[in-house]
């Protein structure tokens, strides 16, 4: 990674540039989880608990690409 120099306007826009470029780009289907309804059953329990664990496989590997 360049060295962050703020009073170097070239070096603070490619630290900025190859810090973009390293976050990792997610599924559109990551996107943010709802809350569970006070009213689920199980089946709506084991449903969410199983989208979590989803997204969070999504989120490791886009993690282990990078």
């Amino acid at each position: 990674m360049i060295p962050l120099d703020i009073t170097d306007e070239t070096v603070l826009r490619r630290t900025l540039e190859e810090m973009e470029n390293s976050i990792p780009i997610l599924d559109a289907s990551s996107l943010t989880i709802t809350a569970l309804p006070i009213a689920a059953d199980l089946a709506d329990t084991q449903l969410k608990i199983d989208q979590i664990i989803g997204r969070l496989d999504q989120i490791i590997k886009a993690l282990d690409n990078r």
